[in-house]
């Protein structure tokens, strides 16, 4: 992101000097090129995004009209028609360029919706939502860690409890109890010693 543009965006929106200078502070710290990125983990960070982001959301919503969801930098839109969505693409790498400074991901596809696809760590499917396989591969690995530091002493039951609920959480918003319970407690036995 460029520092100038967000800089300017802010202005137009604040007016208190005092928080257009902490603003200034928090934005300058980090640098990915000169004047250029956002601190990732910094809790300001992905509010930064999203309102570097609105004139975006805004231009597909408004002026292209099509359903979409936007998280951070991820992007999904459908539309019953292809070169719609063909163009909408062009446009949206276009104003994106001229008035935010990115450059849009090249690894785009269009798909049919029945085919689903991954977004944030899930299986997006007409009539659900699933764990992806790389966030369930993520999971068994992590839960199998955690039993691991548990059995040789390395974490507490209580940092067990904590670690476990935090990744069983993520796992909540999909189709999934099935896996979890398999998982949590011990139904799925061949997976956790492979």
């Amino acid at each position: 992101m460029d520092h100038a543009i967000l800089k300017a965006a802010l202005r137009r929106f604040f007016g208190d000097r005092a928080l257009l200078q902490l603003f200034d502070r928090i934005i300058d710290s980090y640098e990915t090129a000169p004047g250029r990125g956002l601190p990732i983990g910094s809790l300001t960070s992905q509010h930064f995004a999203n309102f570097y982001l609105m004139p975006l959301d805004r231009f597909i919503k408004e002026t292209l009209r099509l359903k979409y969801v936007r998280y951070m930098d991820d992007l999904v839109s459908w539309s019953e028609d292809r070169e719609c969505l063909r163009l909408a693409r062009a446009e949206i790498d276009a104003l994106a360029a001229e008035s935010l400074g990115l450059v849009m991901k090249s690894g785009w596809k269009l798909n049919r919706t029945a085919m689903g696809l991954n977004f944030l760590g899930h299986r997006v499917l007409p009539h659900g939502l699933r764990l992806s396989r790389r966030s369930a591969t993520r999971f068994r690995r992590k839960i199998s860690e955690l039993d691991r530091a548990l059995i040789q002493g390395e974490l507490s039951e209580l940092a067990y409890q904590q670690r476990s609920a935090s990744l069983c959480a993520f796992t909540q918003r999909a189709d999934a109890s099935g896996f979890r319970k398999r998982w949590i407690w011990g139904d799925d036995s061949r997976a956790r010693t492979a």
